[in-house]
């Protein structure tokens, strides 16, 4: 009887034995599986944290480069009122410069009339004098 037992007892601890042995293993790939998992979501974190750096660098850069081109816009504008205030300038002075010919021109049209008139006027004082001439 104390052979049995000491068979059953025997049998018992390397059942026993084979249960832990499994247990210990299950666990060490269990262990196994969650640090492989970590490293997979570690990197995963790793590569979605670069790409993030990655399109915020480009928003950054694109935030840049919009105010460049609005820093441009108020040049463009400034030099587009400076032009058109020269281009008004430039008109009016055109204005009075035209104002100023077209009476210099009248003028001349009236220095020529009396011009006329006096050769006319010189022709009939010479026919009158020719004709005082003839009298005489």
């Amino acid at each position: 009887m104390l052979l049995a037992l000491q068979k059953e007892a025997n049998a018992t601890y390397h059942a026993n034995q084979n249960v832990i042995a499994n247990y210990n293993s299950s666990a060490a790939d269990l262990v196994q599986n969650v640090n492989m998992n970590g490293k997979d979501i570690t990197l995963t974190f790793d590569n979605e944290s670069r790409l993030v750096e990655d399109e915020l660098r480009k928003v950054v850069s694109m935030t840049e480069l919009a105010m460049e081109l609005d820093a441009m816009a108020v040049t463009l504008e400034r030099s587009i009122a400076s032009v058109s205030s020269t281009g008004d300038a430039i008109i009016e002075e055109m204005t009075s410069l035209m104002s100023t010919t077209h009476q210099k021109h009248t003028q001349a049209l009236q220095v020529q009339q009396e011009t006329t008139n006096l050769q006319h006027l010189m022709s009939s004082i010479q026919v009158q004098v020719s004709h005082l001439h003839k009298y005489r």
